[in-house]
């Protein structure tokens, strides 16, 4: 099985991360019938959930090629997997890198206050009939200033780590190389179809090879018909 890492945001069952699986052993059927499946591919997609702390995988897709080369079955499939601890979905490490954005963001906003009481400190506040008026010493104006960018600048700053963290969403990390069991849910009819692969080197019939190779592959060409003549031109005099 490839690794893969799972959102778990609310719309991750909309876009749903792809993984491969390999069958590698014998499939068991009802009745305790079983059928060698080795070496198939499936193809499936998973979304994580934090209630659990598993990735759940849906089954898409199931495939293999003969050894030859000239059979291949593709049939679509419905099931889930179920880990080795014989639980639905696959567990995992849960990633977040929140804290760190969160933590930032608290810094930038200490640092803002800090800028505010710097400019705080050089104002003078008189209060009057008319309102509230605020008087810069000219003595302390360095201070006012400098207090006002560092409130500014941190506070737009510490907007930029909120934001960041708003679109940082927890995940479900699946090493790869994981012993997993396949579930269908549905039964499935497995058709093979015959395909040429490799053109005549692989026995296949010039009228499959013309239908199944691509057309820049396709070496035909047309020839003239024998029944076809050049008819000279004459020319007609009044």
């Amino acid at each position: 099985m490839t690794g893969f890492s799972a959102a778990t945001m609310q719309s991750a069952k909309t876009y749903e991360i792809p993984l491969l699986l390999r069958v590698k052993d014998i499939a068991v059927l009802p009745n305790e019938i079983k059928t060698d499946l080795k070496g198939y591919f499936i193809m499936a997609s998973a979304y994580g959930d934090l209630s659990d702390e598993r990735a759940h995988a849906r089954l898409v897709n199931l495939s293999c090629l003969s050894k030859n080369g000239e059979s291949v079955i593709n049939a679509p499939i419905k099931g889930f997997v179920v880990d080795s601890d014989g639980k639905i979905g696959l567990a995992g490490d849960v990633v977040t890198k929140m804290g760190a954005l969160l933590g930032r963001s608290v810094l930038a906003g200490f640092f803002g206050g800090v800028g505010d009481a710097f400019k705080a400190a050089s104002t003078t506040n008189s209060i009057s009939s008319l309102g509230t008026t605020q008087t810069i010493d000219s003595n302390q104006i360095m201070q006012a200033g400098v207090g006002g960018g560092l409130s500014k600048g941190f506070g737009e700053l510490q907007k930029f780590y909120l934001e960041l963290a708003r679109q940082t969403f927890p995940i479900v990390e699946v090493g790869s190389v994981k012993s997993v069991t396949v579930v269908i849910e549905q039964g499935v009819e497995l058709e093979i179809k015959d395909y040429c692969v490799g053109g005549f080197d692989k026995n296949c019939s010039e009228e499959q090879y013309l239908r199944e190779a691509p057309e820049p592959s396709r070496d035909v060409q047309a020839e003239p018909s024998k029944s076809s003549k050049q008819v000279p031109q004459k020319s007609l005099r009044r």
